[in-house]
């Protein structure tokens, strides 16, 4: 796991009002400096932005939002933010608009749910976390990999809750039976 996913865990759950596990004396996780303005974009696509916003976005610095656009998910929609990336790409000159200028749904809707949906299994994921001596925040990781949707699957093939791969998923569970 990236280290940018577990800041941005620690922030989402505080913006959610989740306990991260940390004691009165200990710090929040920190943020550093050079991750701020990720981490902010990301509080923003999974806390402000709702699905029916697309963000056009510079991804080498996430500060520079160029548009959020209010479209639905139909051909229509799609259409209107390809015509309006070619617009930021000419307006910004743009030249590789694919390293420059990206495009993300927001996900408020979303990251409520996967709130709603992570109490059936939250307090065993920590138990089990803590048994292995593993950090418990580990077990918030679903929010933003599948919103506890157990039957989720993403475009790059990754399945279930925790977005695994099902070759690597098949190895590492070989691994831990032997």
């Amino acid at each position: 796991m990236s280290q940018s996913f577990f800041f941005l865990f620690s922030i989402l759950l505080a913006l959610a009002g989740l306990p991260v596990a940390i004691s009165a004396q200990q710090a929040p996780f920190p943020v550093p400096s050079g991750l701020k303005d990720a981490v902010d974009f990301w509080k923003q696509v999974f806390t402000r932005y709702g699905f029916g916003d697309v963000i056009l976005f510079d991804p080498l610095d996430p500060v520079t939002i160029y548009r959020v656009l209010r479209v639905s998910e139909s051909e229509q929609g799609r259409a209107l933010v390809s015509k309006e990336r070619a617009r930021v790409a000419t307006e910004y000159d743009l030249v590789d608009d694919d390293m420059r200028l990206r495009s993300q749904r927001g996900a408020k809707e979303q990251f409520r749910e996967g709130l709603r949906i992570s109490g059936r299994y939250i307090s065993q994921m920590q138990k089990i976390f803590r048994d292995e001596g593993l950090p418990v925040q580990l077990a918030y990781l679903p929010l933003v990999e599948s919103s506890f949707n157990v039957r989720a699957r993403s475009d790059a093939g990754a399945v279930g809750m925790w977005h695994l791969f099902p070759r690597p998923a098949r190895n590492l569970c070989a691994s831990t039976t032997r």
